[in-house]
C-alpha cells in the first residue's frame, strides 16, 4: 500500500476485459500519487489503504464522483452491459438484486452466481448452482462434478466452519480455517486436509464430518443422498506451519511477529524448504524450540513502527538471539525514514528484505527474496549458535543475470538497487555463483562495483526457486555522506567504462552532473552522469513517435530507466537514458549505439504488454523496415500498423522467446489486443508473428519459421 494516503476521490471503474460486464474495479485519484489507485481491504472488510492500479493502461469507465477514506466500507462496481452500478457497502445492493431477475443476468448464470454470493443470497445461489450443474452434466458429467465440488461445496464447508467454531479451536484466532479439498463420488466423500496442532485428531474429524454432512444436505439438487449412508474417507497432508512438530527436522525456525504478515499455502513455502513457521500466537513455543536446538532462527516483522516492540519480555533470548527479518511495508524504491526507524522494533541484528511485490499482487510472507535469504544465510552466517554479521542492520538482495555475461549483469542489477536504496556499499558481504563466473574477469568487475566488500562463493545447490548469479548483504547506514556517495558513484562508473575499453575525458563537472566524453576506435559519445533522477511527473510523449534513434551520440545515466522514461527523455532532450546495467555490458568494440539498444531491449523485455514497451519496440521495428531489413509477410500492412495512433492503446506488441548472444538479442513479437477475448481491430489483425533481431549492425526482422 502507498503510505500517507488516507482519502481519495472516485474517478471511474477499471474494465480489464473491456465488456462492461461483471464485477469491475473502482479506481481512485489522490494528489499524493502519480498513479491511479485501488482500495486495499483489511481483515474486517474496511478500507485499509490504497495501491496502484495494475496495469495503469487498463480502460477506465467514467462514473459519478465519490470519496473514499481509510476505515470506510469499500466501493464495489458491477457492469450490466449497458450500464454500471457503483456502490459502497450496502448502497445500491437492492438494484443489483433486482438485476438478477433481468434478462442480462438470466442469460448469464455463472455471472449471476457471483452476484448471489456477493449479496449473500443462499437460496438463490443454490438454485442457480443446480441449474448450472444440470447444464454442465449434459455436456460432461466429470467436469460438472468437479465444478460443484470446487465452486460450491468447498466454499460452503469453509463458511460453515467459520460460523460454527467451537471449543475445538479455542486459543486460535478467529477466522482461521483448515486447508482442505473435497471430492464427492456418491456415496464416497473424500476429504483431504492439512493437519496441524489445531486441525487434527479424532474430535476434529468428527466436527468436520458433521459440517460436511450438513452442507451436502443443503445441496440436494447437486448431491443426491445415497441409499445407505455417506462413506467418509479422510487424508491428512502434513502442514509444516505446525512448528511444534516441525522443529526437530527443520533447517530453520521462523516466528511471524505481526498478524498482518500474509501467509497461506505451506507446500509452496515452509513445507518446501523444511522450515518451521510459528504464527504470532506461538511465541512461547518458538522461544522454547530456539533454546532447545542449534537450528538457525529468525523473527520476521513489518518495517512499520506502528506495530510496537517485538518479544520485549523474552530475556532468555539474550544469548541466543534470532536474526530479525524486516519486511518492507511500503512500495517505494528507496528506504523511507520511517522504515529505517522501524528497525528499532527488534533490538537485535536485522536483515531487511528489499524486494517488494509488484502493484496488484500480494505475495505470501515466506516466498521470493525472503525465502532465498533464509536458505542462503542459514548455512553461511550461523556458527556456534550465534549470528555473525558485518553490521547490525543490513539489506539483502539477489539477482539473476541475463545474456552471456550473466554475472556482470547480475552484479550491475545489485549495484542499481543499492543506489536506489541509498545503501552503504563499503560494508557488507557479496556472493558469486562460480558456475557462471569461470574466469577472474567477473571478480574484477565485482571489485570495481563493490570495492570494499568481502566475497564468498554461493553454495553449489542453494535451496532457491530460481537460479541466483549474485547475492548481496549491504549495511544500512543513514549517516553516509551524500557527497561521498556521489563521488564514489562517479568514480565507479568511470572505472567500469575504462575497463570496458573506453577512453574517458571529463568535460564538465557540477553539483548536479558530471559529463564525460567517451572515445572508441570508431565511436564517440557524451555521457552525463546525473546526480538526481530526472524531474517531472508521468512520462509522456507524442504519438505516433518520430524519434531519431540511429544517430544518438549523447547518453544520460540514471539508476532506473524503463521504456516510458527512455522515450520521454529522447523526445524532450534527444539523449538516450541508460543505467549502470546497460553501461557494464556496453562494448566499445561494437562501434555502434545499436549494441546499446540491444542491451536495453534485453533488459526491458517482459511477457506483460504495456503501452511504453510497445511503442519502444515498434520504433526499432520501423527503423528495420525503413532500412529495408525486414523479410516479413505483409510488410506494408505491418509498417502501417506500427505507425498507427492506436498502437499502445487498442493493440500491443507482445514479446516472447528472448534469445541473447555476445552480439545482441532477438525477440519473437506479435500484435495482441488488451484481453484474450477482445478481437484485434482490422488494421492490426492477421499479421502473424515475426522475429526482431538487434545487434551492432542495427535491427532486422524475419518471418517466424
Amino acid at each position: 500500500m502507498i503510505d500517507l494516503i488516507n482519502d481519495c476521490e472516485l474517478v471511474g471503474v477499471a474494465d480489464p476485459l473491456g465488456k462492461k460486464t461483471g464485477f469491475l474495479i473502482p479506481v481512485f485519484f489522490s494528489p499524493a500519487s502519480n498513479a491511479l489507485l485501488v482500495e486495499e481491504r483489511s481483515s474486517n472488510g474496511r478500507v485499509a489503504g490504497y495501491s496502484p492500479l495494475h496495469p495503469q493502461e487498463t480502460e477506465i469507465l467514467p462514473t459519478l464522483r465519490g470519496q473514499s477514506r481509510v476505515g470506510d466500507r469499500p466501493h464495489w462496481a458491477f457492469g450490466l452491459g449497458d450500464g454500471v452500478l457503483v456502490g459502497r457497502g450496502t448502497q445500491r445492493r437492492e438494484e443489483l438484486k433486482n438485476a438478477l431477475r433481468g434478462p442480462f443476468l438470466m442469460a448469464r448464470p455463472m455471472l449471476a452466481l457471483e452476484v448471489t454470493d456477493f449479496l449473500g443470497l443462499k437460496e438463490d445461489r443454490n438454485n442457480l448452482a443446480a441449474k448450472i450443474f444440470a447444464d454442465l452434466r449434459r455436456k460432461n458429467a466429470e467436469v460438472a462434478r468437479r465444478w460443484r465440488d470446487i465452486a460450491i461445496l468447498i466454499p460452503d464447508i469453509k463458511a460453515a466452519w467459520l460460523n460454527q467454531q467451537s471449543d475445538l479451536t479455542a486459543g486460535r484466532k478467529r477466522g482461521a480455517i483448515p486447508t482442505l479439498a473435497a471430492q464427492v463420488r456418491e456415496p464416497e466423500v473424500a476429504i483431504r486436509f492439512s493437519s496441524s496442532a489445531n486441525f487434527s485428531g479424532g474430535t476434529f474429524r468428527v466436527h468436520l464430518e458433521r459440517i460436511v454432512r450438513n452442507c451436502l444436505a443443503e445441496l440436494p439438487d447437486l448431491y443426491e443422498e445415497p441409499n445407505g449412508d455417506w462413506i467418509f474417507r479422510f487424508q491428512e497432508a502434513r502442514d509444516t506451519r505446525d512448528a511444534l512438530d516441525a522443529s526437530p527436522q527443520a533447517r530453520a525456525l521462523i516466528y511471524l511477529a505481526d498478524d498482518a504478515l500474509p501467509f497461506s499455502e505451506p507446500n509452496r513455502s515452509g513445507g518446501y524448504d523444511s522450515i518451521g513457521i510459528y504464527p504470532q500466537d506461538k511465541s512461547r513455543e518458538f522461544i522454547g524450540d530456539v533454546l532447545a536446538s542449534e537450528t538457525p532462527s529468525y523473527v520476521t516483522f513489518l518495517l512499520d513502527d506502528a506495530y510496537g516492540a517485538i518479544l520485549d519480555g523474552a530475556p532468555e533470548l539474550h544469548h541466543r538471539r534470532p536474526l530479525g527479518l524486516g519486511v518492507r511495508a511500503g512500495r517505494s524504491k528507496d528506504l523511507s525514514r520511517s522504515e529505517v526507524q522501524a528497525l528499532s522494533r527488534y533490538p537485535h541484528p536485522t536483515v531487511v528484505i528489499t524486494q517488494q511485490s509488484p502493484p496488484g499482487f500480494l505475495r505470501d510472507t515466506f516466498s521470493g527474496e525472503l525465502r532465498d535469504a533464509v536458505n542462503l544465510m542459514s548455512p553461511s552466517w550461523y556458527g556456534d549458535s550465534q549470528w555473525i554479521f558485518p553490521s547490525r542492520a543490513c539489506a539483502f538482495m539477489r539477482a539473476r543475470g541475463l545474456g552471456p555475461q550473466k554475472m556482470l549483469d547480475a552484479l550491475a542489477q545489485l549495484y542499481e538497487r543499492c543506489r536506489q536504496l541509498k545503501l552503504d556499499t563499503t560494508v557488507g558481504v557479496a556472493f558469486l555463483a562460480m558456475e557462471t563466473a569461470p574466469s577472474m574477469r567477473a571478480y574484477e568487475f565485482a571489485r570495481v562495483l563493490f570495492p570494499q566488500l568481502d566475497w564468498k562463493d554461493l553454495p553449489k545447490e542453494p535451496r532457491v526457486k530460481q537460479p541466483i548469479d549474485a547475492a548481496l548483504l549491504a549495511a544500512i547506514d543513514s549517516n553516509v555522506d551524500d557527497e561521498y556517495r556521489w563521488q564514489s558513484h562517479c568514480k565507479i562508473i568511470e572505472t567500469i567504462l575504462r575497463k570496458r575499453g573506453w577512453e574517458t575525458v571529463v568535460a564538465v563537472e557540477t553539483n548536479h552532473e558530471k559529463r564525460l566524453n567517451l572515445h572508441a576506435s570508431a565511436m564517440d559519445v557524451e555521457l552525463k552522469i546525473l546526480r538526481d533522477k530526472p524531474r517531472g511527473g508521468r512520462t509522456s510523449y507524442n504519438q505516433p513517435l518520430d524519434l531519431n534513434i540511429e544517430n544518438i551520440d549523447k547518453l544520460a545515466l540514471v539508476e532506473d530507466a524503463n521504456a516510458g522514461m527512455v522515450l520521454s527523455r529522447l523526445e524532450r532532450y534527444g539523449d538516450l537514458l541508460v543505467t549502470p546495467r546497460d553501461l557494464c555490458c556496453f562494448d566499445p568494440a561494437a562501434d555502434s549505439v545499436w549494441s546499446l539498444h540491444a542491451l536495453q531491449l534485453k533488459r526491458m523485455s517482459h511477457w506483460m504488454v504495456s503501452k511504453s514497451r510497445t511503442l519502444h519496440v515498434a520504433l526499432i521495428c520501423r527503423v528495420a523496415m525503413e532500412r529495408g531489413m525486414a523479410e516479413v509477410d505483409d510488410a506494408e500492412r505491418l509498417f502501417t500498423a506500427l505507425k498507427d495512433p492506436g498502437l499502445g492503446q487498442i493493440a500491443f506488441l507482445a514479446s516472447s522467446r528472448l534469445k541473447t548472444s555476445e552480439l545482441g538479442c532477438e525477440l519473437k513479437l506479435r500484435l495482441v489486443s488488451r484481453g484474450s477475448n477482445i478481437p484485434l481491430p482490422d488494421q492490426f489483425s492477421k499479421l502473424g508473428s515475426f522475429i526482431l533481431r538487434v545487434d551492432q549492425n542495427g535491427p532486422a526482422m524475419f518471418s517466424e519459421e
